[in-house]
């Protein structure tokens, strides 16, 4: 009987989860703002490790991980942070394919991920619900100027410097 009760929470919660992520991502899709980004298929997937989820680059998926995405208002940011990386390949196709192609291996293995202008970017606008969705991030550190620093093993004074300018601009730099 415990397995049923369970079995029906879990599909409860899943039912719950796309409902809400899609109507997240078609009333994103439709903003005119946004138009070149497609709606992309939403998959939850039960991954043992701790990212919320992803974006697959050339296939306009979204794959959400159902342990941490349980909370409405973290699925949100999720979707809003996932969703940029999609506008990001649609409006910054350079951008965005620079770091996919060349160089997401070097950061993610380098421990600056974090700190890529994509990731960056993708955390601004999530943080504000789509109300940041300028390219300051892009303008105050572009994916070459971020390659110079971490040629020259100063990556941590351009990241130092990107984040007192933030502060001072009143950003929301953390999460």
């Amino acid at each position: 009987m415990k397995r049923i009760v369970n079995f029906i929470k879990t599909i409860t919660l899943i039912t719950i989860m796309y409902a809400y992520a899609y109507f997240l991502v078609i009333k994103l899709c439709y903003n005119p703002k946004y138009k070149k980004v497609r709606i992309p298929k939403i998959l939850i997937k039960k991954y043992s490790n701790k990212a919320l989820g992803g974006k697959t680059p050339g296939r306009k998926i979204i794959y959400l991980n159902f342990y941490n995405n349980i909370d409405l208002n973290i699925l949100k940011k999720n979707i809003y942070h996932e969703f940029r990386h999609m506008w990001q390949r649609a409006y910054l196709p350079d951008d965005f394919l620079w770091w996919i192609l060349f160089h997401y291996d070097i950061y993610k293995n380098a421990d600056i991920y974090y700190y890529s202008t994509i990731e960056m970017d993708a955390r601004r606008f999530a943080n504000s619900l789509g109300k940041k969705d300028d390219e300051l991030i892009f303008s105050l550190i572009s994916p070459e100027t971020l390659d110079q620093y971490l040629i020259h093993d100063s990556l941590d004074l351009l990241l130092y410097e990107a984040f007192l300018y933030l502060i001072e601009k009143g950003e929301c730099v953390d999460q």
